[in-house]
């Protein structure tokens, strides 16, 4: 326990680490204050210039000393672009600072905004003064910034190839950009995250897809690589009881279900697995009933770990408690299920009970097998039944990898 806890803290304290650095730090590309309205024309007029959305951390409604009420933004926090079409200088009554009027044209809409904006020799009074003053802002304030700067001197990024030798097509990154993280979570100013954003496309089918810079590289092979496991009955462990004979294993079709039945003297079981459980229907062949010893019945997983097993009506939060027996009268049959209780628990985040899968994630060398154990007395003898399911990983997209 004290090594799994040491190996959760480590990774933790990788993925902090790597979440810390994928925000992209723009705060040089912010538009420079300039002392005369000249100086303010020269480096901004008739250029394009990236607004982002600046969101209080009391509130989920803007600021309004910030522009997004007048731009008309939404909550979804996108960055905008916009063509600075005109700077000229205004005053006003009494005001001692320098007084600018900037028009600005969003370059999607192509619809124009103007309002006023303060800059230099800030009085300590001016950010309350300008939240009073309707569509007047501070410069230094305002979230403007040159992202094309930006991508300028990141251009050496795009033209750099993915690849994995499992797939056959490379990925080729033809774009960036950046993007605010909108997840909801973190949308407070000190938690917003600005993320660099590739473009790449696939070498063979042209296709492009946008994925985290930081993370392109893994993601971009996702699909192809996608996939999963099914399970194969391929033997079942007869008892050691010399009355009971040697079975025989036959495939059932059932469906887009594949399923298996072993019958011997004693018993007809049909039985497969998903992901979560095992599920079966056992048909009892013998002149007297027979029980299934639930206390005792086990699964072994791919890594060979053993745990207990609940079935159909015990409760999850019972699944450790002693669990009765189940009879079979002979000639009836029991439908039911068998799920390990070691991957069954409660989830604080949803609330509510999990079962985690059988099978590993991803294609895992040595997962081969899982057996289910089903301890059966018959008369006074228990019999112990063991079926053993090997692993199988099936590509979701072979043609596109290069399989041996």
């Amino acid at each position: 326990m004290k090594r799994l806890f040491t190996i959760l803290t480590l990774l933790i304290c990788v993925c902090s680490l790597a979440f810390a650095t994928e925000n992209e730090d723009i705060s040089k590309y912010k538009l420079k204050e300039y002392s005369t309205v000249e100086e303010f024309q020269e480096a901004y007029l008739n250029k394009v210039v990236s607004y982002l959305p600046i969101v209080k951390t009391s509130s989920s409604i803007p600021d309004h000393t910030y522009l997004e009420p007048i731009l008309g933004f939404s909550y979804d926090l996108e960055i905008k672009q916009y063509l600075v079409t005109n700077i000229i200088k205004t005053s006003i009554k009494k005001c001692e600072w320098l007084t600018m009027e900037w028009t600005i044209e969003d370059m999607d809409s192509h619809k124009t905004k103007t309002f006023t904006v303060f800059s230099n020799n800030y009085p300590n009074e001016i950010p309350y003064t300008a939240k009073a003053l309707g569509e007047k802002f501070l410069f230094r304030d305002l979230p403007f910034y040159q992202l094309e700067d930006w991508k300028e001197e990141h251009k050496s990024e795009i033209g750099q190839f993915f690849e994995n030798n499992r797939v056959k097509a490379k990925y080729e990154v033809i774009d960036l950009f950046l993007k605010i993280d909108n997840d909801p979570d973190k949308i407070l100013l000190n938690e917003k995250k600005i993320l660099k954003f590739y473009t790449v496309q696939n070498t063979i089918t042209g296709e492009k897809h946008d994925y985290v810079a930081s993370k392109a590289q893994e993601l971009c092979f996702k699909e192809d690589l996608s996939g999963g496991y099914s399970s194969i009955l391929s033997k079942v462990e007869k008892p050691s009881n010399p009355s009971v004979k040697k079975g025989k294993i036959t495939i059932v079709e059932d469906k887009d279900k594949t399923k298996y039945n072993y019958e011997d003297n004693f018993i007809s079981i049909t039985i497969f697995c998903t992901s979560e459980k095992f599920n079966f229907i056992l048909k009892n062949k013998s002149d007297n009933s027979i029980k299934i010893i639930w206390d005792d019945a086990a699964f072994v997983d791919y890594s060979g770990n053993t745990s207990r097993v609940m079935h159909s009506g015990i409760k999850y939060s019972q699944k450790e408690a002693s669990q009765p027996a189940s009879t079979i009268i002979k000639g009836a049959t029991l439908d039911d299920v068998a799920c390990p209780t070691a991957n069954v628990y409660y989830s604080t985040i949803l609330k509510d009970w999990v079962t985690k899968s059988m099978y590993p994630q991803y294609a895992t060398y040595g997962a081969n097998q899982i057996q289910l154990m089903l301890p059966i007395q018959i008369k006074d003898v228990v019999n112990e039944y063991i079926f053993v399911f090997d692993l199988k990983y099936g590509y979701n997209y072979p043609e596109r990898l290069n399989l041996p």
